[in-house]
């Protein structure tokens, strides 16, 4: 189905940071994400920073329709995302194909290793 009204429709991202078997908050890890086109290349979004308790502020990402979703073989109902995770003295994660679905804010954890 088309979007002929021309609204758009966003879903949100939270990245949460921990250390320790998720018992210590990392701050000030730097997050990238990305938006991953259909062609295989990626778009930057956004580069965030995490606060004292680990947390990113929530980010708005566009996505497509809800109504996609409801009719097989039509375009995916979600934008597909990366998120690159680093801070000092951790080992870096990178989280491929997260989905964000309209009208839905995803909390995404990351555990990070300390080196």
């Amino acid at each position: 189905m088309d979007n002929t009204t021309g609204e758009k429709y966003y879903g949100k991202l939270i990245v949460q940071t921990t250390s320790a078997r998720n018992a210590v908050p990392v701050s000030d890890a730097t997050v990238v994400v990305r938006k991953l086109n259909e062609d295989g290349t990626s778009q930057l979004l956004t580069v965030m920073n995490t606060d004292a308790d680990g947390l990113t502020e929530p980010y708005e990402i566009e996505t497509p329709s809800p109504e996609q979703s409801l009719s097989p073989g039509g375009a995916m109902p979600y934008t597909d995302i990366t998120i690159e995770i680093s801070a000092d003295g951790y080992y870096g994660i990178v989280n491929t194909h997260v989905p964000i679905y309209p009208g839905i804010t995803s909390l995404q954890p990351a555990w990070l290793i300390p080196v």
